[in-house]
Order: C-alpha cells, then sequence, then structure tokens
C-alpha cells in the first residue's frame, strides 16, 4: 500500500519491510531503504545528495566496522577547525589543513608529480638499482647497482664546483686525492702525498 503525506505528522515508529522504500520528492528522487541484505540511502532523481550537519561546531562522522565486532571512524568533518580527516581503524592517517594536507604514517604512491619546492625533513632512501634521474632526457643518473654506485653524465661536461675538493677512501681515514680553489692539485699513495702542484710548476714527492 502507499501512504502520502502532506502535513505534519507524528509517528513514533515507522516500519517498513525489506524493500520497502522510503522515498521523498516529486519523483520519488531520494529513496532509503533496505534490500534484504543491505541498507541504501539513494539520491535516484535530480541534483545532489547533501549530508550535511547545520549545528554549530559539530561535525558529520561515518563509521563502520573495527575489526573486532565493534566500530571506528574512517571519516570526520570536523565542523569544530574545518579538517576532513580519514582514518584507519579509528587512528586518523591523513587530515586536511588550513595549508594543505598533514599525513600520519607511511605514503605508498604509484606516481609522484610535485609542481612545488620539495622539503625533506630526513633521510631520503632509494633501493638497489633504482635510479635518480637528472635533466629532461634523464642526462645526469645516479645509482647503485647492488655492487658499484655510479653517476653516469650522458650530455655536456660534468663540472664540479666548489672551493675545494677532497677524494677519500670509503672509511673517510685516508686522502686519494685534493683540489683547492687558487691552490694545489695533491695526488696521494697510501695516504702519502706523491704530487703537488705548485705556483711555478709540479713537487713530486
Amino acid at each position: 500500500s502507499r501512504m502520502e503525506f502532506n502535513t505534519d505528522v507524528n509517528v513514533a515508529n515507522l516500519k517498513l519491510d525489506d524493500s520497502q522504500k522510503a522515498t521523498f520528492g516529486d519523483g520519488n528522487d531520494l529513496q532509503i531503504y533496505h534490500s534484504g541484505t543491505a541498507s541504501l540511502i539513494r539520491q535516484v532523481g535530480t541534483g545532489h545528495l547533501y549530508i550535511s550537519n547545520t549545528d554549530d561546531d559539530q561535525d558529520v562522522i561515518i563509521q563502520s566496522d573495527d575489526g573486532s565486532g565493534g566500530t571506528a571512524q574512517y571519516f570526520r568533518a570536523n565542523g569544530g577547525n574545518g579538517e576532513a580527516a580519514l582514518y584507519h581503524y579509528g587512528s586518523e592517517k591523513l587530515a586536511t589543513k588550513s595549508y594543505g594536507i598533514d599525513v600520519t604514517g607511511h605514503t605508498e604512491t604509484d606516481t609522484l608529480r610535485v609542481s612545488g619546492v620539495s622539503t625533506f625533513q630526513g633521510n631520503v632512501h632509494l633501493p638497489d638499482n633504482v635510479t635518480l634521474n637528472i635533466g629532461t632526457g634523464n642526462d645526469l643518473q645516479i645509482f647503485y647497482n647492488g655492487s658499484n654506485s655510479r653517476l653516469i653524465d650522458s650530455s655536456g661536461l660534468l663540472v664540479y664546483r666548489s672551493q675545494s675538493h677532497k677524494f677519500r677512501n670509503q672509511a673517510g681515514t685516508e686522502n686519494l686525492a685534493a683540489f683547492a680553489a687558487n691552490g694545489a692539485v695533491e695526488l696521494y699513495y697510501d695516504n702519502s702525498k706523491k704530487f703537488e702542484t705548485t705556483g711555478i710548476g709540479v713537487s713530486v714527492y
């Protein structure tokens, strides 16, 4: 049967059987019902579906099973501070901020394109055989292949600019070569200097 209400009606309890819909709008645009296997709120007609809370500083919260028989929040639209937050079993993982977003925990993405400045507050790790490519045509490449480190320039010159350069052994305890601006070029054998440029030529030890 069908009941239509055109005036205010006070109903203590309204019970609808499975697949019986509470519909709203001239064209039954909004439907609320239980199908027998799931509960549905469906906008099937004209316009958007809004879920709103107009109470001052209050939130909209979406909850679901917490994995152990209880419930946990999965989404919160925070009316007190303007944040939209995503949760994993009630633990916040992402929140919008006035300056962007704040992510808590590990972030994994298939493709990442950054249009602005990137600032890293910690170490940057690249695993074996992953190349750091620099230049439109990957002209400069830096990588570790599991056995050796490689720095490859495939276009133009590879220019080192510094006030001085030092090449040392892996432990950092012995000099191999040193280059000083406005000064000498030094070459070493077993940490003992054997060659040095001077203002008038070279000195060999």
